[in-house]
């Protein structure tokens, strides 16, 4: 009585029509819940077309006895025609391992259960699993899930598939159900931990719980282990872990950690669900962690690849200065002016990121491509993202200050670091940031979102982005902005090479660093031209062994007595060595320079 119940209350929540051979006790495995009413639509693509989405279902050895049964596709609209359910082993969806035709007019709205001929013998590879439709009217027909994903989100449109993943618009909501799976009642484990610093005694870390069980959990017990000795304690989550497959949930895991700063192993195990036995089908989590002395304050990096001709780039605009306000000192921004060669702000001189497109952010290199404005979809928007990276407990403290050279065409950084626990394969970086840049013609910012109604932008929950829209204040094609943050040197040449030099290999807790990076200003006229030397800032990064920026700092150029407010391009320079011999440039130490006017003076780089 008690399935029959079930059965019944998952019809309620998520109404599914059931096609061609009957699907039994399968499971439905998928990114997003199986409860329609948690979906959403991609409200702007609303267009009569032929639209598709998928997502990719990775490799896992545990799954070698299972089959794909079928899809469970989420219909807005039931007038799609033409729905063709697809498994391939390609991303762009060319090499279609299985499909099944759906009839017109069978659509149900809500999750329509629909079963393959035969069931598909997963390969022991990726394989991704999608749907293709069209329709004749206009409306909202794609539904997608609010969270983030790698590979979480393929969209067809008009026979071209593409992951758009990268973009904040969600995850996708298809469920594939997979048979021949046999799940225990609780199969709950430690998959990894999100950041490896923790502090001294009673901290906590940080982790990310994966369920492959038959019945939903409510909390579990579990041990930490650490030279033997083991630690024990309960979890009890605000919700369940839903039943099915690979259902994963974020959790903070209190323990003791060591009382001085070292590097250690913890090993991770959920032992029981209440009184239930757990099986872990990977067995117990042993990961590295470093405790640190104290609790810092982490500053935030969001590096944003931006251009003044990417028309969805006022959005990015609006989240950078939206973060800056609300978060003060704790932001630092980079703006990286890469999208297009002929913006006034470009500047090649910078580390190879490999962002994907424009807008998009990362958030102390710890991030993927992220939507400076949207998020990552795990929040409401980017400030949840930022809040979350601003949480993650640092290793260093940093300082810096930055001093412009007598000619005011070079800057002098200076950065002080304190390591709090032990370090490995750590570096330093410095970037050179400008505000208040503004001008006409190639400074004014492309903008596509001046032909969009407002209303669009407020139902998305996105107000603020209405400005940009038709009637807007700021509504134009093309439209004029203040930039700040702006990217305009760094210790990276134009290949992506660090200049800066390095630091010790290894770096005991307790030991402070200093060290100092010259950066030569842009000579481009139109640029130069608009730099104010009041809005002009150094920003020093410390980056660890595995890439990421483990504390930032960010202080305001002091510029020497006579230089005036807008910096200018130098006068015609002659440069000579210490002992008379004429250079073909400037150089590193100390040469004479002789002035158009006939002027000499001494220069320091």
């Amino acid at each position: 009585m008690k399935k029959i119940l079930l059965l019944l209350l998952l019809a309620l929540v998520a109404p599914a029509v059931m096609m061609a051979r009957d699907l039994g006790d399968c499971q439905k495995w998928g990114l997003a819940p199986n409860d329609y009413k948690k979906l959403t639509t991609i409200s702007y693509l609303t267009t009569p077309g032929a639209y598709g989405e998928g997502l990719k279902m990775p490799y896992n050895a545990e799954w070698t006895d299972c089959t794909i049964e079928g899809v469970s596709v989420p219909v807005a609209m039931t007038s799609m025609k033409n729905l063709t359910c697809l498994v391939a082993t390609d991303a762009g969806f060319r090499n279609v391992i299985a499909s099944v035709n759906v009839p017109d007019g069978t659509l149900k709205k809500g999750y329509n259960d629909i079963a393959f001929d035969d069931p598909i013998a997963l390969p022991a590879q990726d394989v991704y699993v999608g749907y293709t439709y069209t329709i004749a009217e206009n409306g909202a027909s794609l539904m997608v899930y609010d969270a983030k994903g790698t590979d979480a989100l393929f969209l067809c449109m008009n026979g071209t598939w593409m992951d758009y993943s990268p973009y904040g618009m969600g995850v996708s909501a298809l469920q594939v159900i997979i048979g021949s799976q046999s799940l225990e009642d609780y199969g709950v484990e430690f998959r990894s931990v999100e950041w490896p610093n923790v502090l001294c005694g009673q901290s906590s870390v940080r982790t990310t719980v994966r369920s492959s069980s038959k019945k939903p959990v409510p909390g579990f017990t579990y041990t930490v282990t650490i030279r033997g000795e083991e630690q024990r304690g309960t979890i009890v989550l605000d919700t369940p872990i839903p039943e099915g497959m690979d259902k994963e949930v974020v959790v903070d895991i209190p323990f003791d950690a060591p009382t001085i700063p070292e590097v250690f192993d913890a090993t991770l195990s959920i032992v029981a669900i209440g009184d239930a036995p757990n099986v872990e089908a990977k067995g117990p989590l042993t990961v590295h962690l470093n405790s640190v002395s104290r609790k810092v304050e982490r500053r935030t990096v969001v590096e944003e690849f931006t251009g003044t001709k990417c028309g969805y780039c006022p959005k990015g605009w609006l989240g950078m200065e939206t973060m800056k306000e609300r978060y003060g000192d704790r932001f630092i921004g980079i703006a990286i002016h890469q999208y297009n060669a002929d913006d006034p702000m470009y500047c090649a001189d910078y580390a190879r990121l490999g962002f994907i497109g424009a807008p998009s952010c990362r958030l102390d290199r710890n991030t993927p491509d992220t939507d400076p404005y949207k998020g990552s979809g795990y929040y409401p928007n980017i400030m949840g993202d930022f809040e979350h990276a601003n949480s993650l407990l640092p290793l260093v403290e940093v300082s810096v200050e930055g001093a412009m050279n007598a000619d005011g065409t070079s800057v002098t950084a200076d950065a002080t670091v304190e390591f709090l626990g032990l370090a490995e394969g750590y570096s330093l970086a410095y970037v050179l940031t400008a505000d208040g840049l503004t001008g006409k013609g190639p400074w004014l910012q492309s903008n596509y979102y001046y032909s969009m109604e407002p209303e669009a932008m407020v139902m998305e929950s996105f107000p603020e982005l209405a400005q940009f829209c038709k009637g807007g204040e700021k509504g134009q094609d093309l439209v004029p902005l203040t930039f700040g943050d702006v990217m305009i040197a760094s210790s990276w040449n134009a290949a992506g090479k660090s200049l800066a030099e390095a630091l010790p290999q290894t770096i005991e807790h307790g030991t402070t660093l200093t060290a100092d990076y010259t950066l030569t200003l842009p000579t481009g006229k139109a640029l130069l031209a608009a730099l104010d030397r009041d809005q002009l800032y150094v920003v020093a990064l410390v980056i660890d062994g595995e890439g990421r920026i483990a504390n930032a700092a960010r202080s305001r150029i002091a510029a020497p007595t006579g230089i005036g407010t807008v910096l200018s391009t130098p006068a015609s320079e002659t440069i000579f060595s210490l002992d008379g011999r004429r250079q073909p440039g400037a150089s590193r130490g100390v040469t004479i320079v002789r002035q158009s006017d006939g002027s000499v003076k001494k220069v320091q780089r």
